[in-house]
């Protein structure tokens, strides 16, 4: 399921710009399917035929509210800051080279939300999906596997694992958006093994996402 993820990601900045010039409406529907439906199957026959429970990949309860989100909110400052300063830092340097056409994206998502009335189910639509999915499919699910191989150690070597397989799959945002993501990424794998609960990554992840779509 992750190797597959990966694969699509790899690919979707091509298959997402032609989708969108042939048809919005295309591109709409192989999200919705690719990044939606077909995890939710796949993680539905997972607690089914295979018994592995979204608590086993850090979806876990909070027993107090204000807690969850006290710390859904420091998590945001955090990624926040792991997003924007290495991208703000970037963009200094690549803008003073000749390797500034790096920093052009193939393809942006902005370029894909509508304005009007579909603009805010839009954005909730992207930034949600995108904070739940890569949320589980790079940090929670891939840590399971790695922590029956391996124990609890070489958390280090997971969150870089992680996080370089997550930048690439960034590629069509251009160097800055790599950057970003990795980075990004790698604070986010920090936070989880540090707390062992996936949902506070979730939501501020999909907050974080929201604030850039809008």
């Amino acid at each position: 399921m992750i190797a597959a993820f990966v694969f699509y990601g790899e690919i979707d900045g091509i298959t997402n710009r032609a989708l969108f010039s042939t048809a919005p409406a295309l591109f709409w529907i192989a999200d919705l399917v690719f990044y939606s439906l077909v995890p939710l199957a796949a993680l539905v026959h997972m607690k089914g035929r295979l018994r592995v429970t979204p608590s086993e990949y850090g979806l876990r309860s909070f027993d107090r509210w204000d807690e969850f989100f006290g710390t859904t909110l420091v998590f945001v400052f955090l990624l926040v800051a792991a997003y924007e300063i290495p991208i703000r830092i970037s963009w200094i340097v690549l803008y003073r080279t000749s390797f500034a056409e790096l920093a052009e994206p193939f393809f942006s998502y902005h370029s894909v939300i509508p304005a009007g009335l579909l603009h805010l189910p839009a954005v909730a639509y992207l930034s949600l999906s995108a904070g739940m999915l890569e949320s589980i499919l790079f940090i929670g699910l891939p840590w399971m596997l790695w922590r029956e191989r391996f124990g609890s150690l070489r958390g280090g070597s997971f969150a870089l694992t992680s996080s370089v397989l997550f930048a690439s799959v960034h590629w069509e945002q251009g160097a800055l958006g790599v950057i970003g993501a990795l980075v990004f990424g790698l604070v986010a794998c920090r936070l989880y093994l540090k707390i062992g609960n996936l949902w506070p990554v979730v939501a501020a992840h999909a907050l974080v996402d929201f604030v850039k779509f809008w």
